[in-house]
This record gives structure tokens, sequence and C-alpha cells, in this order.
């Protein structure tokens, strides 16, 4: 391959070294910058969210391996995503342009750091355009978390439907390697007038990071063992002595370049058991230092990731092992990566020097606005002088594979996105080509069958190469920038050990193993550190890296090995052989980057600007301010140190290291704020006594290095006062108190420590306990429990504490307690609080003291006496201060008043309780109804049954049925009432026969009474249809009786009226008086209700029906009367009813006949005559005639029957029909 340029960048600043050199006496100081004015509006005047816009490319790519899975839930919650602000080009442009000043040395901005706050003023949206969009997105609807001080995103939170209707794109569900995930299905659309402030979501395209570290192993060995260890090459696993051997950071660690005063912190999604971190410092022989968790949000808890910030955590202290290692852990979303959201906190917190990103996530894969955050995130970093180090990624070329995976790479070239920017630092990975630990290669499986790891590397697409690289033949940034030993394969390299314990596991090692490049990424963070303990912060260290490369030692070059995994062959990428990735050479290549740093000589020759001739005048001071300067040896002490032009000039820039004259290693060192300020904030770590403190200024290509004049810090232990509170003045002897001792600090004010060791609690001058001082909320107490003397009278208490390291020794005046009988109070319960029937009671009573103070112990000892009024119920014996009456019963019909009285003991007075009042409860039950049959005939025999039973089985002492009357309602109307009768299982049961329902519906109910135990209840309500039919005059008859003139015809209808439902047959007749000589014919002679059946009467002039009609007798003579009739009814029935009441019912068809026969007999003798004289002669008489009409029916196999009366009035022959009759339709 071809070796990258070696001019370039070093040869340019060599010159500009050179030049700058040869110039520094003549050339003019930097002006001082003036102050940023903020950002001009660019929303302009008016606007309206109607008016939309869309960002173009900010729909998201289908990951690699993903599935669509349809739309997303509209409910769907989506917290914390975030949306990509977009500064002006001009604010672009002056940011890169600052950015390489920083990095000039030589340049007025040459490591001028940037806060936060001063970031967003000079480079981002101004603070009315932001807040704009953040009330947009709360008209929305969604929750706006408060804004980052850079001012580059806004975090907020809502649903999937909030989404799809504020940004106008759908929401569809997509599957990946981390599960389902939300992603747009397009571009997104904003307001018009926002178009040109919105780079777009960085959520929701799908992509998580994968922890860029191998599948963890056990280590056979014991931690000690491995700790042994002084060969790389027969070590289980590299230990932090081992891996500080193979990158010289030996000498640096033995000349105190430890990492002092240096923060590292580790971007994580999980957070960490500290004590695993602090198990592998204590066996590995680093000093205590406990990892500190910073939440970035809600906390994750211990999650799947938790290894690989263990890991992170323990090997980044182990380059810089007196740095403070902070974990910042931040749960992933529905929408957003916690990866993403640690790193905006740590960025925007400004929290440390140095920054580690331990994942990996395919630059190919992820939304261009997910891309431009980490490039936005990252160049705020560097300009506040952080330096990110990002992890290459462990699958080669082929970002967007997974890692470990044993399938070929189908998905071609690609790197991590988190390492491709050209503002971070990209650690790779080497390995061990053989025994020799010296022997690097890069890393790629040893064998076809092992897991799919390779170093990470290979070309952005995303970013052009950096003029720093060199690398005029390349297409992009290139990435590795250097590679560390940190691989792990089946031959030589085992990866590096940590401990990682499972579970709840406490105390110990439980040895593990590991490699991949984020532990190559945590040793080069400590790197970091130690250049930025002795340097000062460096921000973005990779254009000073490729400065470097042409210094001898300070890398050593990888040239063999590659980092090559298996494809499918005709994939993208992959060649004739099966294979992609590339091949390690000479100089800088994509397996290795510029090969593995000696840490020693890379520190040792870091480029420092050359240090100009103006003078200053530095300035410290110590806050808080106290008399005398006097402090408490754990009191947090800020220095301030403030550098000015002497006699004027720019702000100085560079950094400040803080002395103890006394002690031989710096105290910190601070880089000089945009101000020329530097603050150092520290707690403890001083000597007792006097300390000379300075400041020490480093210089810059301006000014030459100064000093402060000192500062005396004295440091002294506190004066205090002890207090002794007893629980109570008064005990009785030989009784027992609770006695608090607490603390006041006097002079200087108390640390950030909190007394500690034992307080002594004198009882008359003589020692009688001691106790432990606790702190909880920042109170300081000790807690004693004491027998008082068994002899009456006063008694003295008195504290006394020898002191400790931060407070001094001190004595409390003596409180008197007086021992005595003490006053009680006596409190009652009765359980359960109300009296139930059949259930007893438990009765207890609570003894105290009567000014008991809480917290305090005491015991009491004695008997208690329970009454009912003035009845005794019982006494029982006191037990730990309470005694109890058990299964007392208590009359249910009554209400009780209860009291508890105390007799005393030796130490404690007599006392009679509250009163507790008890009120009885009925006991509930429930009601039941059944009828049967369900439904009947008229006049059949209806059986209501109510069943009562208890809701909860009763007590063996209660009622076991319950008692009294059920009350049977038809609707409103009382049927009966029953007592009830028990039956099984507790209930008892009430049975009504009823014959007299009314036909049609019945809504029939059950009410019981209740008794002295059960309560009233209602039963269910059951509906019964009672079956019949009724017969009424047609509305369209006469409303006066039926006049027929004789020897002629007349006619009237009724009708027929199904009841409750009933729909059978009915059939008809119409009985004449036998004397009357006339005929009455029904039509039709059966009916299903609702129906009309038409009468139709006829009379003759002389002679019966024979002669009248000239035809053949009717169908039933008359003289036969009923018996004719109930043969034509039984001849009428369908023939299935007479097969069924020949088979079943022979008797009742008899008794059927017999009604009708009945019926009709009883008209046949009937006559009744009324105006007019009856005649003599033949034919119908003259008068009035009532009939009968009858109609049948089987109703629910009864015969039931129903009669109604025709009233005709027979008129003599030449009258008019229309005359004055009597009488009417019956």
């Amino acid at each position: 391959m071809k070796r990258m340029s070696r001019l370039g960048l070093p040869l340019v600043l060599a010159m500009a070294l050179g030049m700058a050199g040869a110039a520094q006496s003549r050339q003019a100081p930097c002006a001082r910058p003036q102050s940023q004015a903020a950002a001009a509006s660019r929303i302009a005047g008016e606007w309206t969210a109607d008016d939309r816009s869309v960002v173009p490319a900010t729909k998201p790519p289908l990951p690699p391996g993903a599935t669509d899975a349809g739309l997303a839930s509209a409910g769907m919650h989506l917290d914390r995503m975030l949306l990509l602000l977009q500064p002006s080009p001009a604010q672009t442009s002056a940011l890169d342009a600052f950015l390489a000043a920083q990095q000039a040395p030589g340049s007025c901005a040459w490591h001028r750091w940037m806060s936060p706050a001063a970031f967003a003023d000079a480079y981002a949206n101004s603070a009315a355009d932001v807040n704009a969009m953040v009330a947009w997105l709360q008209q929305a609807g969604f929750s706006v978390a408060p804004l980052p001080s850079g001012r580059g995103w806004i975090e907020f939170s809502g649903t999937v439907a909030q989404v799809e209707s504020a940004f106008k794109t759908p929401v569809r569900s997509s599957t990946t390697a981390a599960g389902a995930r939300p992603v747009i299905a397009g571009d997104i659309s904003v307001p018009s007038a926002l178009r040109p402030l919105i780079q777009g979501l960085v959520s929701l395209d799908g992509v998580v990071a994968a922890p860029a570290m191998t599948a963890m192993l056990p280590v056979s060995i014991a931690p000690s063992d491995l700790a042994a260890e002084t060969s790389a090459a027969n070590a289980a696993a590299l230990t932090p002595a081992l891996a500080a051997q193979l990158l010289h950071l030996d000498p640096l660690h033995a000349a105190g370049t430890l990492g002092s005063g240096e923060t590292i912190a580790i971007a994580a999604r999980s957070n960490v058991q500290a004590r695993d971190v602090e198990a592998f410092r204590a066996a590995f022989g680093l000093p205590a230092n406990p990892v500190a968790v910073m939440l970035a949000g809600d906390d994750p808890g211990m999650t799947a990731d938790r290894a690989e910030a263990e890991f992170a955590a323990s090997w980044a202290g182990a380059a810089a092992p007196v740095a403070k290692i902070v974990v910042a852990p931040s749960a992933t979303t529905a929408a957003t990566d916690g990866v993403d959201l640690s790193l905006a906190s740590l960025i925007d917190g400004g929290t440390a020097h140095t920054i580690v990103a331990g994942f990996s996530a395919c630059e190919a894969a992820m939304s261009a606005s997910h891309r431009a955050f980490y490039a936005a995130l990252y160049r705020q970093a560097a300009a506040e002088g952080i330096t990110v180090i990002a992890a290459a990624g462990d699958s080669g070329a082929s970002a967007c594979h997974a890692a470990g995976s044993t399938s070929p790479v189908t998905t071609g070239y690609a790197v991590n996105a988190l390492a491709s920017t050209p503002w971070n630092t990209a650690a790779g990975v080497a390995k061990n080509a053989s025994s020799n630990p010296a022997d690097l290669a890069a890393w790629s499986p040893a064998t076809p069958a092992e897991a799919a790891y390779a170093g990470g590397g290979g070309v952005s697409r995303a970013y052009a190469v950096p003029d720093w690289q060199g690398a005029p033949d390349r297409s992009g940034r290139v990435l590795p920038d250097v590679s560390l030993p940190t691989a792990s394969d089946s031959a030589f390299s085992r990866g590096l050990a940590f401990c990682f314990s499972e579970g709840s596991a406490t105390g110990g090692c439980t040895l593990m193993r590991s490699g991949g490049s984020s532990a190559a990424a945590a040793l080069f963070g400590g790197i970091s550190a130690l250049l930025a303990q002795r340097y000062g912060p460096q921000g973005n260290l990779a254009p000073q890296l490729y400065g470097l490369r042409s210094q001898p030692g300070v890398f050593q070059d990888i040239a063999e090995g590659n980092t090559q995994l298996a494809c499918d062959t005709g994939t993208p990428g992959c060649d004739a052989t099966g294979r992609i990735g590339y091949q390690a050479g000479d100089g800088f290549d994509l397996a290795t980057g510029l090969g593995m740093p000696n840490a020693e000589q890379m520190v040792n020759v870091w480029a420092r600007p050359a240090v100009g001739t103006g003078g200053t005048q530095v300035l410290l001071t110590i806050a808080p301010t106290v008399a005398n300067a006097t402090y408490n040896p754990s009191a947090q002490i800020t220095y301030t140190a403030t550098v000015n032009p002497a006699p004027s000039g720019p702000t100085p820039t560079g950094s400040i290291q803080f002395n103890d004259t006394a002690l031989t290693t710096a105290l910190g060192t601070v880089p000089l704020n945009s101000s020329g300020v530097a603050v150092l904030n520290l707690t403890g770590g001083l000597a007792t006594g006097g300390n000379n403190i300075t400041a020490v200024y480093s210089g810059d290509p301006t000014y030459a290095s100064n000093s402060s004049a000192p500062v005396t810090v004295t440091i002294q232990k506190s004066t205090n006062g002890l207090t002794v509170a007893p629980s109570s003045t008064t005990v009785g002897p030989g009784g027992t108190l609770t006695v608090t001792v607490s603390i006041s600090v006097g002079i200087p004010a108390a640390g950030t420590v909190a007394p500690s060791g034992r307080v002594t609690l004198n009882l008359d001058g003589v020692a009688n306990a001691t106790a432990p001082w606790v702190t909880t909320a920042g109170v300081t107490t000790a807690t004693f429990t004491l027998t008082a003397p068994t002899v009456n009278g006063p008694h003295n208490l008195q504290a006394v504490w020898s002191g400790d390291a931060n407070y001094a020794a001190s004595t409390s005046p003596p409180v008197s307690i007086t021992v005595g009988k003490v006053a009680t109070v006596t409190t009652l319960t009765a359980t359960p609080p109300t009296l139930t029937p059949g259930t007893t009671e438990t009765l207890t009573a609570t003894l105290a003291p009567a000014n008991a103070v809480t917290g305090a112990t005491f015991t009491i000892t004695g008997s208690v006496a329970f009454y009912d009024g003035t009845a005794l119920l019982g006494t029982a014996v006191i037990a730990t201060n309470s005694a109890s009456l058990s299964n007392v019963t208590l009359a249910a019909g009554s209400s009780h008043v209860l009291t508890a009285v105390y007799s005393g003991d030796a130490n404690y007075a007599a006392s009679t309780s509250n009163p507790v009042a008890l009120t009885a409860a009925l006991l509930a039950d429930t009601v039941t109804l059944t009828v049967n049959p369900s439904s009947a005939a008229p006049g059949q025999v209806v059986t209501l049954t109510a069943t009562v039973t208890p809701t909860i089985a009763p007590a063996a002492t209660a009622e076991q049925n319950p008692t009294g009357n059920v009350i049977f309602y038809d609707g409103t109307k009382v049927l009966g009432t029953v007592a009830l009768s028990a039956s099984l299982s507790n209930t008892s049961t009430a049975m009504l026969q009823n014959a007299t329902l009314p036909a049609g519906q019945n809504v029939l109910t059950a009410f019981y009474v209740g008794d002295l135990f059960y309560a009233p209840g209602t039963s269910n309500a059951i509906t019964i249809n009672v079956l019949d039919f009724s017969i009424a005059p047609s509305g369209t008859n006469s409303p006066t009786n039926l006049n027929i003139v004789k020897g002629t015809a007349g006619s009237a209808s009724f009708v027929v009226t199904g009841l409750g439902g009933f729909n059978g047959q009915i059939s008809v007749v119409c009985a004449v008086p036998t004397q009357d000589d006339m005929t009455c014919t029904p039509s039709p002679q059966q009916v299903v209700p609702t129906g009309t059946v038409t009468f139709t009467v006829q009379t003759f002039l002389t002679g019966g029906p024979s002669t009248a009609a000239r035809r053949e007798a009717p169908f039933w003579p008359r003289a036969a009367g009923g018996t004719a009739l109930a043969g034509l009814f039984f001849l009428i029935l369908p023939f299935g009813g007479r097969t069924r009441l020949l088979r079943e019912s022979a008797r009742r068809v008899l008794m059927l006949a017999l009604l009708l026969g009945g019926i009709t007999g009883l008209t046949t003798g009937c006559q009744s005559v009324s105006g007019g004289v009856p005649s003599s002669s033949s034919g119908t008489p003259l008068g009035v005639a009532t009939l009968t009409i009858t109609g049948a029916s089987y109703v629910d196999n009864t015969v039931v029957s129903h009669s109604v009366f025709l009233t005709v009035n027979v008129l003599a022959p030449g009258t008019s029909g229309s005359e004055p009759t009597h009488g009417g339709v019956q």
C-alpha cells in the first residue's frame, strides 16, 4: 500500500515554529479579542407553523439486516429525542478556523479554550431563535428538557403521534440487531421560518451503537498470581503492569506523571459495580481511587453494557492511576441511543479534559443528522479543550457488520461513525504476532473458526481528509490514528484482565478477560490525561499526533498482518478470495494507523509553543474567605488565579499550576479561561499548620511564565461542642432510656468530612458506654441505651470525645436525670375496629412513658385490666411494652365502651387508656330468587324460592343460618311473606306458591328483612310471563246492541289478543239460546293472536234453521250442545296436536270437551226478552237474546277458555234496524 505522505502539516508546523521563533522579537503582540456579540436572530419577522418546508436528506437509510415491521403505535412514548440545530454557514466557517488556530502554536487562539456558554454565543444559534424552536415543540405537545449550555441541540419527549404531526412523516417500527426501534419513514418537515436553523433529528434512525469489546472469557488463575506475572508472554491476560511495560508508561509514572488533577470520563449505557473497579485496582497494585458515577439522565441500572463501562473505567485508570475516573451512564430510550445522551451531557457539562467513547456504529447506516451530531459534539469538545478518544471498532473494515459474528460480511466497507470525525482521535487494535510481546501485527482472526473480530479502520464517506493527516491520495478522513495491543484471539493475544462480579456478589475480584478497541480507547484516554497533567488541556490530539510521526521513537510501526474478514463473494468490497479488509504496511496504514504509541516519548516530546517575553501579574485568591485563612483539614477550598498583562496586552492563554511549597507534586493544573482566569477546587490534601500556596503561570506565545505571591493557608482542627439529650429526664430505678449526643462545630467551620470515632458517655463521672458518631442528612449524633441506676434521686450524664483528624477533643456540660416512677400513657386498640356479630375481639394496650422521645427505648412491666364499661373482661401481662386480651366475645346487639387500666410497676406509674367505642355491624349476605316454572298459564301454581347466603362464612360463634322473613313481590304488589328455614352451607330458604299471577309480564323479587346478625337485602329480579288471551268487541262494532230484523242476519266482530307473549291457536265457538231458533257462525273458527273473528247471527221468520235456510242441519245440532262443540274443537286441532293429546293427554282432551260442553250447555237454556211481545208464531222470537262467545286453547299444557256475551235485539219485520233498542254487546 502507499505510505502516507510525510509532508504537509509536520513540515508546515516546523516551519511555522521556526519562523515564529525568529520573528518573536519583532511580531506585534496579539490584540486583545473583542467580546463576542450575541448571535443575531435568523428568524425573520412574523411566522406561522403552517408554512412548512422539508429538511432534505433527513430520511434515514434502513440499517443493514433490519426489517420493516409496520407502523409504530401512535401512543408509543418517545423519550429524550434530540433535534440537532444548525448554525449559520458563516459561524461554521469561523468555528473551523478557530479550531485550527487553537492547535497552531504562535496563534493568538492557541489553546484558548472556551466555556460551553461562550461557545454558544460565538458559534450557535441565538438564544431567542432557539427559544422560538422550543416554543414550537411545546405547542406541538412535546415536553422539552432544559437547553444545553452550548445550544447545539434540543432534547424533547413525546409520542409517535406527536412526532408524525409535528414533523409530517410517518414513524414505522424497524426490527434491528438492537431490537424493535421506531424509525421515521421520510424527510422531516418543519415551519419554513425555522428551516435554516434545523439540521435534523438525531433520534429515530434505528441505529444503536455496539460495545467495542470482545466476548468476556474467564481467567482460570487467581488475581494475585496474575498480578505477580512479569512477562506478557506468559501471562493469562495483560495486567496494568504488563501494559505499562509495552506502552512505556513506567518512566512517566515514576516521574510523577500519573494523571494528577485530571478527570477521564467514560461514556456509558449502564451503571457500574464500583467494587469491581476497586477490586481491579487493589488486585493489580493501582492506588485506591474510587470510580465516580455521574448520571446523564435517569439511572439505567445494571444493563448488558455494564461490562464495557467497567472494562473502560478499569483500564483508563491503569494508564493514569491517580486521575479521577467518572462513568456517565445514560439509558437508551425508544428513540435515542444512550451513548449519544451520555456524550452530550459530558461535553456540554465540561466534566473532564478527556472523554472515552468505547462504542461502534456504522457510519453508512446512520442518518445524515445522526452523523452530524457527532461532528457538532466533537467540534464543541475541541473548542472547550476536551480530548475525545473513540474506539475505531472491532469489525475490521466493515463497521456495518456485527463484531464477533460467525457469518460472512455482506455489507461492504464502512467505518465507525463515533470515531470518523476530524475532531476526535480514533484508537485501533493491534495483536501479538508471536510469543514476543513486542512483535505486533494488525488484528484479525487467528483461525477461520474464530469469531469475526478485527481492527476497525478505513476511509470516512462523511468527512473530507483533514490537512493535518497529510493524505492527499485519500478521499476522506482515515482511521485509526493509533493502535494499542488490546486484541484477543486464540493465539498469542489473550486480551486484558478486569474484575467483573455477577449478580450481587460482594468483595474480591472475579477475574475475566476481554479485548477490543474500547480498551484501546480507555488506555489512550489515560495517556491523554498524562499529557493534560503535563501540559494542560489539549483539545483534539489528532493534529499534534500526526505532527509527531516524524519524531523518532514516538510510534512503533506495525507492518505485519491485516484486518481482513471472510465475506460473500459478489457482495460490495469482497475480493475474489472471499476476503474484505486492509493490509498493514510500512508507515501509516488503514489497519493500524500511525502504529503503537510510546507513551514516554510522546509525552516528553509533545510540542509546546514558544514562550513569549511579555510581562504578566499573577494574582492568587482563595475562597471561602475566613478569619486568618484557617480551615478545617477536610474543607473544600477554591483557588483562583488571575493572569493580567503587565502593563497591557491581549488576554493571556496557557495554564496555571497550583503548588504547595511543602509538597513535591502540584495540587493541580488548570487551563486559563477566556478571561485569563483558572479555578481549582480542592478538598483536603493540605498538612496541618501553615501551607504556602503559589500559582505558576505556564506562559504562552506572547507572555513569559510567572508566579504569584504565596498565600498562606492554615489547616487546623475545628473546635466543637457536645450536647447530651436523654429521652426522658425521669426514669424508673433500673429502667432504660435513650441518650443522644450531638456535636456542633466551632472554629474553623466544619469541613466536608463529618466527625468520626466513638463518644464516651459518663454516668455520675464514670464511663458508662461508648457509641460511634453517625451522620444523617448533615447531622452527626451518637446514640446510647442507658440502664438507669437503682438509687432514686438525681444523676449526672456527660459526654467525652477525644476528637479525630479534623476535629478537636471536647467534653459536654453535665445533664441531670432523676430516677423515680415515670408517668405513662396507655393506648387501647380493638381488632377488628368494628364489632362483627359472631367474631371475637382482640384488645391490645400499648404502654409508653408520658414524655417519651422519638426513637427512645424503654421496658414497662406489670399487667393491664380490660373493661367493658365497668365490667371486667380480663387481664393480661405486659410483654415488650404491650398487653393483649384475645377471644373477647361482646354482645352484637348493643354498643360497648372499652378501657384498659395499667397497674404500674416499680419504675412506671399506673394509667388508664382512652375509651374505645365499638358498634355492632351486621353481616353481609346475598338474596337469590328462583322461580319455577319460568312461564305459566293463568291460575297455574308458580313456586318462588328465595335463598339467603352469608357473603362470607360466619364464625363458629355467630349465627350459622340467617333467620327472619322474606317478602315476595310482583312489582310493588306483595304476594306473601314467608319465614326462612335453615338449609345447607349456612344458607336459609323461603318458598311461596302462588296461583294468582295475572296474565302478562310479572317482575318478581324477594326482600329479606334481616335479623340481629344479618343485614337486609333484595334479591335479583325475575320476569315471568303468564300466557293467556282475551276476547273483546272490535272497535268497528255498533256502540249499542246488535239489532236484527226477524228473518234477516247481522254480524259483530271480536278481537282475540295474546297475553304474556302467548301466540298459540285458539278455537272459537258461539252458542245461542236453544229455543231462539237462530244461528251464530264464527269466521274464522280458529285464530292465532292477535286476530279478529266475525260472528254472523241469522234469524228466521218461521221454523228453525233447517226450514229458514232450506239447507241441512248445521255442523253441530243445537240439541247436541257443548258435546258437539268439544268434538269440533278436538277435530280442528292441528294433526300433531291431536296426536300428542291422544298419546300424552287423553285425560286433558276429555276435560276440554267437558269444559266446552259445559260452556255451551250453560247458554242453551238462557233467554232474555225485552221490548215487544213474544210471537206465538214459529221462527226466531222477538226481543233480546244473549249469545255466548267462547275461545279455548292449550296454554302450557293447560286448557284455558274465556267467554264474552253478544246481546242481539230481534226486531219485528218492517221495523227499522236502527230503532232504539235495549242492552248492548257484553
